[in-house]
């Protein structure tokens, strides 16, 4: 698996090699929509007094008790609506850089920049990669919470101990309840991360297949990952390395990293699919 992920990353870096401007571009591009969104949500926070749930959090950090219900949701109701716009603006988009990574990936669409941009010039197609990749997000955030939902109770259930004038007793465990709350997070993370992989390859299958649903595309990631989740999560977080050095570049080393990623990502693809046309039976 190690040779092959460096496989993967070598063809990469050739196929990058003639297009890192193009690549980085579509990459400054992407972020300047997630800026403008945060602009927007500070924006009108700074207008009306909601802030987006992010700084309320922050905001309240020390006094969480002191949040009330109604400011609450009001700040979550301005973090999804800035989510939605950020989510109309860049789904199509990021669809579209899948598709000619995608190209790249098959030594196709080097000098053709424009399937980046094809999924906004169909209303079925604009909406079939909003709806894809807000189905995407709503699956991993509702199995991310529920994988991470014991960690979180046992650490909340820990800090009980801790109130009022607690005992030798009830120190002993609220550090044990800590402990184990910790550790059923890390685990909780790690098993979010794998599980979720299974969606990973929903918008690969739709630019290959342009008739798919957004909800057939995520059937087939789902079957298609079968037996390969763990390796793609170990092949993307291979990365990891990569991303530390990017963050004591102020961030910038990420326009090159992104692309970099996304195309490997690409090639990981179609190797999965090259691995399953392999094990499918032969009729004759």
């Amino acid at each position: 698996m190690n040779y092959l992920n460096e496989m993967i990353r070598r063809n990469t870096r050739d196929m990058l090699r003639h297009n890192w401007g193009k690549a980085v571009a579509l990459t400054v591009t992407v972020m300047a929509v997630l800026l403008l969104g945060s602009m927007l949500e500070s924006a009108i926070g700074g207008l009306t007094g909601t802030y987006g749930l992010g700084t309320l959090l922050t905001i309240y950090r020390s006094s969480l008790s002191a949040l009330t219900p109604a400011r609450l949701a009001a700040s979550t109701a301005l973090t999804l609506s800035v989510g939605l716009v950020e989510l109309l603006l860049l789904g199509p988009l990021l669809l579209g850089i899948s598709e000619w990574l995608t190209g790249l990936s098959y030594g196709i669409c080097e000098n053709d920049m424009g399937s980046v941009f094809r999924h906004y010039r169909s209303p079925s197609r604009f909406f079939r990669a909003v709806w894809l990749y807000l189905n995407i997000a709503v699956r991993s955030w509702l199995y991310t919470t529920l994988l991470l939902l014991p960690g979180s109770l046992m650490i909340g259930a820990s800090e009980l101990f801790n109130r009022g004038n607690p005992s030798s007793l009830d120190r002993i465990m609220a550090v044990m309840g800590m402990a184990m709350g910790v550790c059923l997070l890390i685990l909780g993370g790690i098993t979010a991360w794998i599980f979720t992989r299974r969606y990973s390859l929903a918008p690969y299958l739709v630019i290959r297949q342009d008739s798919l649903t957004a909800r057939q595309a995520i059937r087939e990631s789902i079957q298609a990952t079968r037996g390969f989740k763990t390796g793609y999560a170990w092949f993307q977080f291979s990365f990891i390395g990569w991303a530390l050095l990017c963050a004591l570049t102020a961030g910038i080393g990420y326009l090159w990293l992104c692309p970099y990623q996304e195309t490997a990502q690409a090639s990981f693809y179609r190797q999965i699919c090259w691995e399953r046309s392999n094990r499918q039976p032969n009729p004759g």
